[in-house]
């Protein structure tokens, strides 16, 4: 949802335009802002604690709404007593903004759960986890604002006209309590594979050993699964709008599919490793409907490590009352790659497909889907000199919507590294150069070109 969200301004005016306004002043936000975090941890067994500041600096316009969190204290503890295991916590923050409500928030959770069957072929666990969060306010009012131009992309436009709109209570909190029943057993079955070169290669082993017999073999797992869950929540008409977080409706929902897993080995001395896993699973919501329906959309993932350093991966949604695929996303990973007038191995590529069906509102609706390509690559050029291209194409605005790259320098001791290199962004308009310095074993400062994050490319790790 997040990364539908904040992917294009047409979704959040399709959505509802008041969060689309917060949300895309959110993202402007997080764009064009540096943030400085500070902070310090104990640690002791299972239980640790910390304090922390968070403050931003606008190097672009003045932007009143964005919020500092000056001190942070939390503690978290977990561990079992008589079987139930635990995890409580608790987290107090002072947030400031220039304009809104400044105040106190105090959290506190707490999550609770037990395994039903210990020594069963079914894997069942039972849980409750619950949070309750209590604000102190210093400004109550809530004001009117106007905008003197109507371009919501310009801070300094909005005005206060002074007019109270609502009055918040001096103190507000809100509850949340969610509890679920889940469900697991699993089914499996090894079969010998041929003793050959290419059964070595995917079950990994080493090309030095193929000159003795390998006796691979493969295990199929087969696990079904289910899951009850059922979320409440307390009124929040009173609460600030202090995170996105706050929103949670209440549900109750049926959690059902069935998981798949490969998993191969060399010989029976050697350990096993997953090569491949497939899923299918669906969620029926016994309280609301979804496009006219309680079924959710059909989800089918699956992913593959044939050899090492490659993986694919994908997931896709689909919706039977509608008869539509509502979303696709596709990955590929390569890295340890030979390329020649390269460094052996020094070359790694990373590209993920994204696809988001769109609403119906618009003439023509394709330019409503969202449908992306991403991609960085990094090439190592000497032992000490790497160059990295990144960009990413939106396929219904025909056009790349980022791209950029530059070169990594690293010394011979590889005890520091610098990032030198360009990114031009179509929303914001502009064109960055970027410089990043990383200490080995000391941290680092700036921003990277080649380091090229975004919510498709951020969870994609070579192998």
């Amino acid at each position: 949802g997040d990364a539908l969200l904040v992917s294009d301004d047409l979704y959040l005016r399709e959505i509802d335009p008041m969060y689309a306004e917060y949300m895309a002043g959110s993202l402007r936000r997080s764009l064009r802002y540096t943030v400085n975090r500070g902070g310090m941890i104990a640690k002791r067994g299972f239980s640790s604690i910390g304090v922390r500041s968070i403050a931003y600096q606008d190097f672009v316009g003045e932007e009143k709404q964005t919020l500092h969190r000056p001190g942070e204290a939390w503690a978290t503890l977990d561990g079992d007593v008589g079987g139930i295991g635990y995890v409580v916590g608790g987290e107090f923050t002072r947030f400031e903004r220039r304009r809104g409500a400044d105040g106190l928030r105090l959290d506190t959770s707490a999550t609770v759960s037990r395994d039903l069957t210990p020594r069963s072929p079914i894997m069942s666990n039972i849980w409750l986890r619950g949070k309750v969060s209590g604000y102190q306010l210093d400004q109550t009012s809530v004001r009117a604002e106007r905008d003197d131009d109507g371009d919501v992309n310009d801070p300094n436009d909005d005005v206060d006209t002074g007019d109270e709109v609502d009055e918040l209570d001096d103190y507000a909190g809100r509850a949340v309590a969610e509890t679920g029943v889940d469900l697991r057993t699993a089914f499996g079955r090894e079969f010998g594979l041929p003793d050959n070169a290419l059964s070595a290669a995917v079950v990994g082993a080493p090309a030095a050993e193929l000159d003795r017999p390998v006796r691979p073999t493969m295990l199929h797992m087969l696990e079904p699964f289910t899951g009850l869950r059922f979320t409440t929540s307390g009124d929040e008409d009173q609460v600030p709008l202090y995170d996105e977080y706050d929103r949670i409706d209440d549900r109750t929902t049926f959690t059902y599919g069935v998981a798949q897993r490969f998993l191969f080995r060399s010989d029976p001395d050697a350990q096993r490793e997953e090569r491949a896993r497939l899923s299918i699973a669906q969620t029926y919501n016994l309280e609301q409907k979804v496009i006219e329906d309680h079924f959710s959309d059909i989800d089918l993932s699956m992913g593959i490590k044939p050899i090492g350093g490659v993986s694919v991966s994908g997931l896709t949604s689909y919706n039977p009352g509608a008869s539509d695929l509502t979303g696709a996303i596709g990955e590929l990973s390569v890295g340890e790659l030979s390329i020649p007038y390269l460094m052996p191995e020094g070359a790694s590529v990373d590209v993920v497909y994204r696809f988001v069906r769109g609403g119906e509102a618009e003439t023509d609706t394709d330019l409503d889907d969202l449908e992306t390509l991403e991609g960085r690559a990094l090439f190592q050029l000497t032992p000490r000199l790497a160059l990295g291209l990144n960009g990413r194409y939106d396929f219904p605005g025909s056009q790349f919507v980022e791209s950029g790259g530059g070169f990594r320098i690293t010394s011979a001791c590889d005890c520091w590294a610098i990032d030198l290199g360009v990114i031009d962004r179509v929303n914001p308009d502009e064109t960055q150069v970027r410089l990043a310095v990383q200490l080995k074993g000391l941290g680092g400062f700036g921003s990277s070109a080649l380091d090229y994050q975004t919510p498709g490319l951020a969870g994609v790790e070579h192998g």
